[in-house]
């Protein structure tokens, strides 16, 4: 409730202070007193209105109408240095040609609750359109309005959205379904990747028999180098023959590493471009003719494998006999055999 208004240097007004009525306020007082002029000064705290300094009283640097309403003090200034509201002591000055919220918030008055000197009263005069949209504005049927036409924007957008949505997902939907190759592809993949693991494995085994066969040849010469030796001696020279054509099979297996070594070359390349079914149905079979041989290749490993453990069971049991025969005494040096 509007309790007191305090008016100082605007237009015709000097100093003025009125207590308002709770119900009715009536201004009375000879032309040009200052009756406009102080309903000028509420509209212009209420609404910032007007904009400029013109309203000044003349010789005077600033202007200020102060309202005191619900027990809160508001002070509206404006002066050649200084523009300002304040509410209760706390001021606000970035507002350009608005009005702070906060005071909006507490005065709850706008446009339609001042009527000017020369307008019409009580819109007796105002065609009923006008009278109307007068209501409205107090009622709030145009924020109505707008949303409402806000939800009719938003629906059309949002059906609009929707059916390219739909458009999108069958389009997907048909992409997925020319890509059901994907999966078998990709299974493919993972015996690659299997074999290549595989390959690896391999070739650490192939280390190993690489190892074994420096051993052999090792054994194979000092055998040699034993011309004066006895019947075991023999014996272990139909070991050292042995031995000689384990080299011959090392070779072969060599051959074979470096075949295997080969395809894993091959393996390891990128994969084609898989948009083209065309080119990928051509890969799949040359991966699938790869396996092939692959397996093969991994079953003539496994054979070596086994004839390599066979010959390092012969060569154990050739130095055994070798060391028994010898008595533990080389038979050229006479040192300890190890």
């Amino acid at each position: 409730m509007l309790q007191k208004l305090k008016t100082n240097n605007f237009f015709a007004i000097k100093k003025k202070e009125v207590e308002l009525h709770p119900h009715i306020t009536t201004l009375v007082g000879k032309s040009a007193c200052g009756k406009s002029s102080l309903i000028r000064s509420l509209r212009w705290l209420v609404l910032n209105r007007p904009a400029g300094d013109r309203f000044i009283h003349w010789g005077k640097k600033e202007a200020s109408v102060e309202l005191s309403i619900d027990d809160s003090e508001i002070l509206r200034k404006k002066g050649k240095s200084e523009n300002l509201y304040s509410l209760d002591g706390a001021e606000f000055r970035s507002f350009k040609n608005n009005v702070p919220e906060e005071i909006t918030s507490l005065l709850s008055l706008t446009e339609l609750n001042f009527q000017r000197q020369h307008e019409l009263h009580f819109w007796f005069c105002l065609t009923a359109g006008e009278v109307a949209k007068q209501l409205n504005q107090i009622v709030n049927l145009e924020i109505i309005d707008l949303a409402s036409s806000r939800i009719a924007s938003k629906l059309r957008e949002t059906k609009a959205t929707l059916s390219v949505v739909k458009n999108r997902i069958d389009d997907l939907r048909q992409q997925k379904r020319s890509l059901r190759w994907v999966k078998d592809a990709n299974i493919e993949l993972k015996t690659i990747e299997k074999l290549n693991s595989r390959i690896e494995i391999l070739n650490a085994r192939q280390c190993d028999i690489d190892s074994a066969l420096e051993d052999i040849e090792i054994t194979r010469k000092k055998i040699k180098s034993s011309e004066k030796i006895s019947k075991v001696g023999t014996k272990l020279l139909g070991v050292a023959e042995k031995l000689v054509k384990a080299q011959e099979s090392k070779d072969d297996l060599d051959y074979t590493i470096t075949t295997i070594q080969e395809l894993q070359e091959v393996l390891s390349e990128k994969i084609p471009d898989t948009s083209v079914v065309d080119k990928l149905s051509a890969e799949y079979t040359s991966q699938h003719k790869k396996r092939y041989e692959l397996d093969v290749l991994i079953r003539r490993i496994e054979e070596w494998e086994e004839i390599t453990c066979q010959r390092k069971n012969e060569k154990e049991v050739a130095q055994k006999e070798l060391k028994k025969a010898m008595k533990g005494n080389c038979p050229i040096c006479q040192r300890p055999i190890k």
